[in-house]
C-alpha cells in the first residue's frame, strides 16, 4: 500500500520522503528533512508498525507542517486533537489522497 501511495504522490509531482515503518524512523526522517530545508506536507497512517503515530503528528504540528491522516479506524478515531488534519478512511481512492495533499499545499 505504501508503494501505491508513493507512486500516486510522485505522479502529481511530489518529492516523497519515506515511507517510514516505525515512529522512531518517521521522527528521524522529519529531523533530517528539517535540517535539509523542511517538509511541505505529510501523510500519516495512525497505526505505524503497531504503534500510534501521534508523536509524529505532534512533531509535524509543532513545526507547522500540515498532514493528512490515513486510517483503518472507524469514525471517531483518536487523532490526538489534530482536528485540522484531513482524515481519510481506508480503503480510500488514491485520487482523494493526492487531492487532499495538494489542498494542504
Amino acid at each position: 500500500m505504501a508503494m501505491l501511495v508513493e507512486d500516486g504522490l510522485l505522479d502529481v509531482g511530489a518529492t516523497v520522503l519515506g515511507p517510514a515503518s516505525t515512529v522512531e524512523e518517521a521522527l528521524s526522517m522529519i529531523e533530517t528533512a528539517t535540517s535539509d530545508g523542511g517538509l511541505a506536507a505529510a501523510v500519516l497512517d495512525l497505526n505505524l508498525g503497531g504503534c500510534s503515530v501521534l508523536p509524529v503528528a505532534d512533531k509535524l504540528a509543532s513545526l507547522g507542517v500540515p498532514f493528512v491522516i490515513a486510517t483503518g479506524c472507524g469514525e471517531g478515531c483518536d487523532t490526538g486533537g489534530h482536528t485540522e488534519a484531513p482524515l481519510l478512511h481506508k480503503p480510500f481512492d488514491l485520487g482523494r489522497l493526492t487531492s487532499a495533499v495538494q489542498e494542504l499545499l
